[in-house]
């Protein structure tokens, strides 16, 4: 790249997207467009979340896009814009599937695989409004289909529509403990209710919190950013 380097200022709107959502995902102040992601502390992850972030604006990059094109400016001229592709907005994900392998071995397990889980605990504003956070949670189970995924102790699976898991069924307000909590939390695989959030009421020594629970089923370690992502941006 000629006359560029990690400073060198965006020159047009889509290097001014992916810089900004960069520099928010890497946190830094800000990052030029003849930065290279990679260098600049990215990895593989980060790479997800830019593309999901950007995706927003009508940026449509892959994974491999950002593995290919490491440096801003280059990734901005190989990007796709508008709607994802019909023939992706086509395709309907929901009804039976054949589970995956390690779905099958968990509910061939012997003990309690419904609640099987991983949790974050999130510090929410003081002012904490459940009204729009239900719209939000709502937004995010529609959006991701695995947080709807049913499957049953004979390992038959299914992806149930849009708008049959409700977020009001997934939300309650609590004065227990993070610990306690955790530890309460139940789900439904059943009914393709994998994901709890449990607003932790403000205590003498804590502000309120919320405890975002989702089954293994539909959750890992590389996954919670994009969710947190998500449901910050819904």
């Amino acid at each position: 790249q000629k006359n560029e380097g990690p400073t060198t200022p965006p020159r047009n709107e889509t290097e001014r997207v992916l810089c900004a959502a960069t520099a928010e995902i890497l946190g830094v102040a800000q990052i030029g467009s003849g930065a290279n992601i990679f260098h600049s502390g990215g990895d593989s992850i980060s790479a997800i979340r830019l593309v999901n972030r950007v995706r927003e604006n009508g940026i449509l990059i892959s994974p491999r896009d950002v593995f290919q094109h490491p440096i801003l400016s280059d990734l901005a001229a190989s990007a796709r814009h508008g709607d994802m592709p019909a023939a992706a907005a086509a395709i309907d994900p929901t009804g039976d599937f054949t589970p995956t392998p390690i779905m099958k071995w968990l509910v061939e397990r012997d003990g309690p695989w419904r609640g099987f889980r991983q949790a974050v605990l999130l510090q929410v504003p003081a002012d904490f409004d459940e009204t729009p956070f239900l719209t939000a949670l709502q937004a995010l189970l529609d959006h991701h289909d695995a947080l709807r995924i049913a499957i049953s102790d004979g390992g038959s699976a299914t992806v149930r529509p849009v708008g049959a898991v409700s977020a009001r069924d997934c939300f309650v307000r609590t004065t227990l403990s993070a610990q306690k909590a955790f530890d309460t939390v139940s789900f439904a695989p059943e009914r393709g209710r994998l994901l709890c959030a449990a607003l932790l009421e403000k205590t003498e020594n804590t502000g309120s919190r919320l405890l975002l629970a989702v089954h293994h089923l539909a959750i890992d370690a590389v996954s919670w950013s994009i969710l947190i992502d998500s449901i910050r941006g819904a």
